[in-house]
């Protein structure tokens, strides 16, 4: 009993620091304790509720259950059946099954070696397919440059810390790194956890860097919150830049193919801006992971791209983006967006 109560507690604080009313992170804590862990459960957060297939205007928000598969009612048992409401808030359950995978083909134009390091190009620890270099960020004790991604793109397949670690290179594995040619760093800290996946590698001392992201020229050397609704943008190795619209807020189960079983990480869904994505437009893609979402117009530092859709659902629409929280990632790694003269 005593366990159950910490966990509500802690997740009742999760959903305030982020603006949601007491009665709403209430129902997420009870939602959360009674199915997150259930097998076919992929995640749960608060979010625009559909009916339908469209938005539901007059109900700012529900508590989505995100299922592998949506099966009859007729063959769930009691306690996994999702009840039409919790603590008074109407429920969705959405199907859904998130991947977090680097990059399987070449992509010319952002993979090619770059004299000078810059975020939103290619990058991976030698050996694992390709992902993005989200942001210079500078180690909190000695002000040391870096570059900030995910643990899958940097680390991979390291749970533990170990002296071996790989070296970094740039362009990533995909995009023909080699080690000989293209180390560009070291591995120093990194986290798989509740709080993100995410790494963060020293740069060679004679490495030249920009900090600004490719193809938007924006600097992040600050960081916010999330907020509910909040239209983000990101520079990614595969995607370019793109822009996205946060639709739920929670917590989500990824899968790790490098390890094989998933890790269920507090984070940030992003969709589409446009409602059912009409044109079917990617707003991330393999080998985008690492890249950040961030305001573009404080350009401050939002979230840390670690995950998307599957591929059976990128025909039907259902394009979207998983971030972990920028500010849980920056504590966990000791680094900062702001260089030490600041």
């Amino acid at each position: 009993m005593g366990k159950s109560k910490k966990k509500t507690k802690n997740d009742l604080g999760y959903l305030r620091s982020y603006g949601f009313s007491a009665r709403i992170c209430k129902a997420y804590a009870e939602a959360e304790q009674r199915f997150l862990d259930l097998p076919f459960v992929t995640a749960i957060d608060v979010g625009s509720p559909c009916r339908n297939g469209r938005l539901d205007d007059e109900e700012p928000h529900s508590i989505r259950i995100h299922v592998r598969e949506k099966r009859p009612r007729e063959v769930l048992t009691e306690d996994t059946i999702i009840p039409n409401e919790i603590g008074g808030i109407r429920t969705d359950v959405i199907q859904a099954n998130y991947v977090g995978r680097t990059a399987t083909r070449p992509s010319p134009p952002r993979g090619r070696a770059f004299k000078k390091i810059q975020p939103g190009i290619s990058v991976s620890a030698a050996g694992l397919g390709s992902g993005t270099i989200g942001a210079i960020a500078y180690d909190v004790a000695t002000g040391a440059p870096g570059v900030l991604s995910n643990w899958h793109v940097l680390a991979g397949f390291l749970t533990e810390p170990d002296s071996k670690w790989p070296p970094i290179i740039q362009p990533g594995t995909t995009d023909r790194g080699r080690v000989a040619k293209h180390t560009i760093g070291r591995l120093q800290e990194f986290i798989l956890d509740a709080r993100g996946d995410a790494a963060f590698a020293i740069l060679n001392k004679q490495k030249k860097f920009l900090p600004y992201q490719f193809g938007s020229g924006v600097w992040l050397r600050s960081w916010r919150k999330v907020r509910d609704g909040d239209r983000l943008s990101k520079s990614g190795r595969t995607t370019a830049v793109t822009s996205g619209r946060v639709e739920g807020v929670g917590k989500y189960e990824v899968y790790y193919p490098t390890i094989g079983r998933g890790r269920k990480i507090y984070g940030f869904k992003l969709v589409h801006p446009l409602h059912r994505n009409p044109r079917n437009e990617e707003i991330s893609d393999d080998g985008d992971s690492g890249g950040i979402w961030y305001d573009p117009e404080s350009r401050r530092a939002v979230g840390l791209l670690m995950a998307g859709e599957r591929e059976d659902q990128r025909a039907r629409h259902l394009e979207h983006s998983l971030a972990c929280h920028i500010g849980p990632v920056l504590e966990a790694l000791k680094i900062s967006l702001t260089p030490p003269a600041e």
